[in-house]
């Protein structure tokens, strides 16, 4: 059960993501062809959607320390600003204080 809502929840974030892309580029694409208040528009948007996807990042994924092993999440600012290779991130531990490239948990 936990893991088809998770599932469910995954999808969700996946289409919310996919939809906001959309919306940005459609408005990005108005920004190119009329630019004084279109580009201001389609910048703003595309920011929103990036800020939109960080945060669904964030809520959804969890990181295992190497070192001690604890599963923890981030804040959305951290997830945005910290150095990161696909499924990894240099993150420190809350348990032991250790800073070091923790794997994504889903």
């Amino acid at each position: 059960m936990d893991s088809t809502r998770s599932r469910l929840t995954r999808w969700r974030a996946i289409f919310v993501s996919a939809l906001v892309f959309v919306v940005a580029g459609v408005v990005v694409g108005i920004a190119l062809a009329r630019p004084p208040l279109w580009l201001i528009l389609g910048v703003i948007a595309a920011a929103l959607a990036l800020a939109v996807m960080v945060v669904i990042h964030a809520r959804l994924t969890r990181y295992r320390c190497p070192d001690c092993g604890e599963v923890f999440r981030i804040s959305s600012v951290t997830d945005f600003i910290s150095p990161h290779y696909p499924h990894k991130k240099l993150l420190r531990c809350p348990k032991c204080s250790v800073t070091a490239w923790c794997e994504e948990t889903k």
